[in-house]
């Protein structure tokens, strides 16, 4: 007979004796009582310890208890668990017990705190009180909290701090005898809680949602890779995850990247969707739907490498594409204060807009040619009239080649082309000149806020002109290029169903 089987026998045997005591009064009743405590318990005590030790697999760097009307059950856990520290949450009427509770305390526990945290009715002051030793302790990683005493408040407190703390949870399990009002002896077993955050990944999913929502795609992507390889049901961070993926390589210009990651998004979508199964993302799948069609328009636009061909400039659906995803990119950095590289994406906006109206006149840009019959035949004098009211120190004594921003809005002007009608060409030399100082260009200056309005200002104008000459609206176009930005509670499962 091994020694647990031993000590099983011997508990029963106390058991059964402890059960045929009288108590037909209180002297019978503490008779009985000191039985239970000096010849039971202790038994009881040794045998919960070794079938219970391996509960809690690691090392627990601290315990923390909550105190009711019984010792007993935090007497079981510690024997179990034998922490490196404890703190035992009590109220003023459960102190008492701590005297009783102590002479069964294991040596090897250091550090042993009480702390009269509550009053009967503050799940809350538990909750806090919990969070300052976590911090003193320096945010042990192996935490292990026990709410099986307690008031109400208590056990609540404990455990919702317990979540929070990313904390493994556990409570004592028994029997109950109603006549005694004790669980019956050896029944009693250590039972572990699978923390729900833990599990569902619910704070992890709130905290990648937090980081979408500052924009910062390439982290929260890291989060739902972790969460979508660990929790039971990967699919809702999966979803996120592919997301996430899509915007990161959107906002970096990857257009290839960021398609694929659309397209598997809503693949996956389709076959969760499938079975019935609700998922979130649901009320957003048509302008995701709208998001992939641009993403091909830009893939396409954006295949030669970052050159653009006379033939990608005179295709509608492809410059669009481009354009309306540097104006939200830029509109992107300006809200995390990154002005300078806003300011660098409003200036090839601003290009690309004279490059696509001059390319409709068959001017490559890069390489241009001036001999085409449709340009007018004074365009060369034209041009240089034009340059010297811009800028008499700097005028221009023949055609650029190649043509950069300023002499693309000159050459508009010579050609009466309709972009060119409403500019202000002085206003778009001086804006060229501040982002010509700029860190990002040549010079090293940062740009300050002002300076930065004034450029958008001038984006703006001439934006809004060439939209209405090639035929879209910016704001109609909206849903298509901007990214989702979730609730910033997230999609929970009650949201999910709804939609």
């Amino acid at each position: 007979m091994d020694a647990t089987n031993a000590l099983e026998l011997e508990l029963e045997r106390c058991k059964d004796h402890w059960l045929q005591l009288a108590r037909g009064g209180s002297a019978l009743r503490e008779e009985a009582e000191r039985y239970y405590r000096n010849e039971l318990f202790p038994k009881l005590q040794q045998l919960f310890a070794q079938k219970n030790q391996y509960v809690v697999e690691e090392p627990c760097e601290g315990l923390i208890l909550s105190l009711g009307k019984s010792w007993e059950p935090l007497a079981l856990t510690l024997a179990a668990i034998e922490p490196q520290r404890v703190l035992i949450i009590c109220s003023p009427a459960s102190r008492e017990l701590l005297h009783t509770l102590k002479d069964f305390l294991s040596l090897k526990i250091k550090t042993i705190i009480h702390d009269e945290a509550v009053k009967e009715d503050e799940p809350i002051a538990v909750y806090q009180k919990i969070s300052q030793y976590y911090e003193a302790w320096g945010r042990p990683q192996r935490l292990v909290v026990d709410f099986t005493g307690g008031t109400k408040a208590m056990t609540s407190g404990c455990a919702m701090a317990g979540a929070l703390l990313g904390a493994q949870l556990v409570y004592i399990s028994s029997k109950y005898n109603d006549e005694l009002r004790r669980p019956l002896p050896g029944s009693e077993r250590l039972v572990k809680i699978a923390n729900p955050y833990l599990v569902f990944g619910d704070l992890e999913i709130a905290e990648g949602i937090s980081l979408m929502r500052h924009q910062n795609y390439a982290a929260a992507s890291q989060v739902f890779r972790r969460l979508k390889e660990r929790i039971p049901d990967p699919r809702r961070t999966e979803l996120l995850y592919w997301m996430t993926e899509c915007y990161d390589a959107w906002d970096n210009m990857d257009a290839q990247r960021a398609l694929e990651s659309m397209q598997t998004l809503l693949s996956r979508h389709r076959q969760y969707t499938a079975a019935g199964d609700s998922m979130p993302l649901g009320q957003y799948i048509e302008r995701l739907h709208l998001q992939e069609r641009n993403l091909q328009s830009l893939a396409r636009m954006l295949a030669g490498g970052g050159k653009l061909s006379p033939t990608d400039l005179k295709d509608p659906d492809r410059t669009k594409a481009l354009m309306l995803t540097l104006w939200h990119a830029a509109n992107r950095r300006e809200k995390q204060g990154r002005l300078d590289m806003a300011a660098l994406l409003l200036y090839r906006l601003l290009e690309i807009c004279s490059q696509v109206r001059l390319a409709s006149y068959g001017i490559d840009t890069a390489r241009p040619d001036y001999t085409s019959p449709d340009l007018p035949v004074d365009l060369a004098a034209s041009y240089c009239q034009v340059s010297l009211e811009v800028d008499a120190k700097r005028a221009e004594d023949q055609l650029p080649n190649p043509i950069a921003l300023l002499n693309g809005y000159i050459l508009l002007k010579v050609l009466n082309d309709p972009l060119a009608a409403g500019i202000n060409l002085q206003k778009v030399r001086g804006q060229a000149l501040n982002r010509n100082e700029s860190i990002f260009a040549h010079g090293f200056r940062s740009l300050k806020e002002k300076k930065y309005k004034e450029f958008l200002d001038l984006v703006k104008v001439v934006f809004q002109s060439f939209s209405n000459i090639s035929g879209f609206s910016v704001e109609g176009e909206q849903d298509g290029y901007e990214f989702i930005c979730l609730p910033e509670h997230g999609m929970n499962r009650e949201e999910e169903r709804r939609h």
